[in-house]
């Protein structure tokens, strides 16, 4: 029977259940690319449907980086940030929301520095001609905001306390809690607040302030791909604390609500209910997703040559009285930051480096306007019924009819699809993302009608991929003019090897996408494999990050461990010429970590018969790779053996460090920082390492504080010297806990 039904018909029905089955909500989720792509196509339709600010109602106070140069840098005294709050209020600001958190007394105050100064100096010290109201910052701030519409950023840690936690924070005082988020759910729910995004901490003002104000949360939480695209309402911390967000406290404090509702069904979140105005403002319902999170419609600039989206004003305008009531009058004024130094640029759908003020900024405007994103969660059921039925019905098309219809049938649906999709969004605010109809439709039509060629195609690049993972181009190259020399059973050659390794790449890997990780790398790779290949080198494997090299194999070289040098400075050079433009382009800045180690190691096809690579195996081998994150602990770029600094002196300068014990070793190995050509050492560095080598004698024979003042000095020829500042903290560690009596100078490391 089954015989009797076309191939492409049997092909479509399984691509069209495949194709739904991958967009069922409770797969998708865990379906990673998936989520780029709607991430992407999500962002593209926020960015053409970007509107000016609706409200009139917003403004933002910028602690920019004029700010900064004129009143020094960030933190403020609190003296000028109480006078700041008070030309706000005084010029009839609705509200006042800092996206600042002032989490420890002001150490500035007179009060403060007479406190300190005499613990310090062990006497009494007294700030005179100060008058009394100035004595205490802290106090004079909280002053100003007591009992004014003001309210205080506060940090919340995300993740999920446990039981013994939250019953903790549930006994615990309730100063810093201003009760007005209430979760409303049936009887038959249990512990509604789960639903909530959740919190384990939260790093609040001291109490002298936040205990005389509102406290709301300034988190503008991303999603996996680092871009803020929603926002939590509410962070729950415990069963009885519930933080609001930042924009939540202003809206409420300005529009006199005195309460707000999270109103929970069975499945999450249903929508926040703002009631009991005292302002004749109406109740209203603000949607969110099951989670409490709001989808924030982000705004387009000002103008061009803005960085806001909302009116926005210098802080230090504020301060001299250049702005006042015409521009804050019965605003609600946010207080945030867009300095690149205060670190609080995010990225967006939008924009690509937005103040964190204007998410909060935004989802006001938002809401006063009445244009809150919402995704209805019926989409996510009619979203799988769509990619079903033009998945069935692509098949019919493909089938029955000419390939010219078919072509126009795919284009028609893909782009009214998208139409559809965009004037929904536009016109009603309602989230409908098309990735999964385009998605079915570029994967159905195509394989349906090329579906022979597609299949020989895969297979040929099947064979060749497979074929070129057993060896590298060089090696074939070298099997053919010398096939007698590769066997499974290896010979044993010298041979210098060298590992790297990109610094914090783990953190860049987990907060990037793939296609950008894997773009960086290739960039990365090119030149550092140029280098390598260039000086002779054979480059054996890349994994993940990490390269893996050899010199002296498979060609047989006298100076594998001068070359090995030499390329590994080259790549130093060549990656500070391209850093920056990496940084510009991926966002990250990278820095590379290497250890080389020379000796003898068995080289050869190494495997099964039928599957095999040319590497290199042996201890050599392995403290070459130990050497590597060596560089984590003495601030290096390059650290090498002394058996390689041997055979390389008399082509590279390198200062010794000591001893090390790897793991997994007992004896004691000698190692180097190599950093420069032979001819190519400056004076300075040339006496660094002079001071240097004599304070590393005097750490050898435990002569502490000899060697801690050679350090030091060689600090005052260059403050960053990695090497200088660990052994500084290691002596100052043996100064309190001296080393046993067996102790010749070496380091034990402990871990890989």
């Amino acid at each position: 029977m089954f015989k009797k039904i076309p191939v492409v018909v049997v092909v479509g029905i399984l691509l069209t259940f495949a194709c739904t089955t991958a967009s069922l909500p409770f797969i998708q989720q865990h379906l990673t690319t998936m989520q780029h792509l709607d991430s992407v196509v999500y962002d593209w339709m926020l960015k053409y449907n970007a509107l000016k600010q609706k409200s009139g109602k917003v403004v933002i106070i910028d602690i920019d980086e004029e700010s900064l140069a004129r009143h020094g840098q960030w933190p403020w005294a609190r003296y000028r940030v109480a006078e700041l709050t008070q030309k706000i209020l005084d010029a009839g600001a609705a509200v006042v929301a800092f996206d600042v958190v002032f989490p420890e007394r002001d150490r500035t105050s007179p009060g403060v520095l007479e406190e300190t100064l005499s613990r310090d100096f062990g006497a009494k010290v007294s700030v005179v001609g100060v008058p009394d109201k100035y004595r205490d910052f802290d106090e004079l701030f909280g002053s100003v905001i007591e009992g004014r519409k003001v309210i205080l950023g506060c940090r919340m840690t995300p993740g999920r306390l446990s039981e013994s936690e939250t019953a903790a924070f549930s006994e615990a005082a309730q100063d810093d809690y201003t009760g007005k988020i209430f979760v409303r759910a049936p009887e038959t729910i249990s512990n509604p607040e789960r639903f909530l995004w959740p919190a384990k901490g939260v790093t609040i003002s001291i109490p002298a302030l936040s205990s005389r104000t509102g406290n709301a949360s300034f988190n503008a939480d991303p999603d996996f791909d680092n871009v803020v695209r929603s926002n939590p309402s509410v962070w729950p911390l415990g069963s009885k604390r519930q933080y609001p967000s930042l924009w939540l406290m202003a809206l409420m404090m300005a529009q006199d609500y005195k309460m707000c509702l999270v109103e929970v069904e069975v499945n999450g979140v249903q929508h926040l209910r703002l009631g009991q105005s005292g302002s004749g403002a109406p109740n209203i319902k603000v949607p969110t997703d099951r989670s409490g999170r709001v989808l924030v419609n982000y705004r387009s600039l000002m103008s061009p040559e803005s960085s806001h989206c909302f009116p926005s004003f210098p802080i230090w305008k504020i301060l001299s009285g250049d702005v006042g009531e015409a521009a804050l009058k019965d605003k609600i004024v946010f207080i945030g930051t867009s300095a690149v130094g205060l670190v609080d640029l995010k990225s967006t759908p939008v924009h690509a480096a937005l103040p964190g003020v204007e998410v909060h900024a935004t989802i006001v405007d938002n809401i006063l306007a009445g244009d809150l994103l919402r995704r209805s969660p019926a989409i996510q059921v009619l979203e799988p019924l769509g990619v079903l039925l033009i998945g069935l019905f692509l098949t019919l098309v493909v089938q029955k009819g000419r390939a010219g219809f078919a072509f126009a049938a795919s284009i028609l649906l893909v782009s009214g699809f998208c139409v559809l999709a965009y004037v929904m969004l536009r016109e009603a605010q309602l989230v409908v993302v098309p990735t999964k109809v385009v998605l079915a439709t570029m994967v159905i039509y195509p394989v349906l009608t090329m579906m022979k060629f597609w299949q020989e195609e895969i297979k040929r690049r099947q064979v060749r991929n497979m074929f070129g993972t057993m060896v590298s181009p060089d090696v074939l190259r070298y099997m053919e003019q010398h096939p007698e020399s590769f066997s499974l059973t290896g010979q044993r050659v010298d041979a210098t090897m060298f590992f790297s390794d990109v610094a914090g790449f783990t953190s860049i890997s987990e907060n990037e996408d793939a296609e950008r990780v894997s773009a960086l790398l290739n960039e990365y790779f090119t030149p550092m494999e140029e280098e390598i290949t260039k000086l002779g080198g054979y480059v054996d494997k890349y994994e993940g990050d990490a390269v893996m090299a050899e010199w002296g194999v498979p060609f047989p070289d006298d100076e594998h461990a001068g070359k090995a040098c030499l390329a590994a400075l080259a790549q130093q050079e060549r990656l500070s010429e391209i850093r920056e433009p990496l940084r510009q382009k991926y966002g990250h800045e990278i820095h590379v970590r290497m250890g080389l180690n020379s000796g003898q190691v068995i080289a050869g096809n190494l495997g099964s018969s039928q599957r095999f690579e040319y590497t290199v195996i042996g201890d050599a081998v392995n403290l070459a790779a130990r050497l590597e994150p060596v560089n984590k602990d003495y601030g290096t770029q390059i650290i090498i053996s002394e058996h390689t600094y041997m055979a390389a002196q008399e082509v590279v300068v390198a200062r010794a460090l000591g001893w090390i014990v790897v793991q997994g070793k007992s004896e004691a190995v000698a190692i180097y920082e190599l950093f420069a050509r032979k001819g190519e050492v400056t004076p300075v560095m040339a006496e660094v390492v002079n001071v240097f080598e004599e304070g590393l004698e005097f750490f050898h024979s435990r002569e502490w504080v000899d060697a801690l003042q050679r350090f030091r000095q060689v600090l005052e020829l260059k403050p960053d010297d990695g090497p200088s500042l660990a052994l500084i903290r290691r002596i100052e560690e043996y100064q309190v806990t001296p080393p046993g009596e067996g102790w010749q100078g070496e380091y034990v490391r402990t871990s890989k």
